[in-house]
């Protein structure tokens, strides 16, 4: 079992961008995640964009970190590389339609208590895991967001189901002839 260690939100706000402390001043290898540092120890993290009209905010988003069982060699036993991300969703974050198809997309990553757990460990990197954190949760809420096709009802021509009926006679008569007779 690996320590959890908790990252906690600073106050400071730059334009939508909120600077995380870390307890380790290691993690600042940010790999593909958006994101800068502006002094050792201090990853800065752009809120959430989900589209144009959504955005969770920075500070929403509670993050844990603890050794992972995925690769890296020997530095496994040394860096907290696995990224764990808790969300407690709004009531009125989204209507009522979306959020229903929100717990339904992602019914594995919700507690009991309605909050979303997700984690990532598939990275060597911390930030890369982070990232991959984020993009789950951004590819559910866009799942969620879009409503479903509704199926247009089609029936068969006429001429189609014509061309069944023959093809069923033609094999049923090919079906009799090839029957024995019954000679007695």
């Amino acid at each position: 079992m690996g320590q959890s260690l908790v990252v906690s939100a600073a106050v400071s706000e730059d334009n939508g961008v909120r600077a995380i402390e870390l307890a380790k001043s290691n993690w600042l290898s940010c790999g593909s995640l958006d994101c800068y540092s502006s002094s050792p120890g201090v990853l800065e993290v752009p809120d959430l964009h989900i589209n144009q009209n959504l955005c969770i905010p920075e500070d929403q988003l509670q993050w844990s970190f603890a050794r992972s069982s995925g690769p890296g060699g020997q530095n496994v036993n040394k860096v907290n590389s696995k990224a764990t991300l808790r969300w407690s969703p709004p009531a009125d974050f989204i209507p009522a339609t979306p959020f229903n198809r929100f717990k339904r997309l992602a019914k594995r990553y919700f507690t009991t208590e309605g909050e979303v757990v997700i984690q990532s460990q598939e990275y060597r990197d911390q930030a890369q895991n982070v990232n991959s954190c984020r993009e789950k949760l951004k590819t559910l809420l866009i799942a969620a967001l879009t409503s479903p096709k509704r199926r247009v009802a089609t029936k068969p021509s006429r001429s189609a189901i014509r061309r069944r009926l023959d093809d069923k006679k033609l094999n049923s008569d090919k079906k009799r002839t090839r029957q024995a007779k019954d000679l007695g």
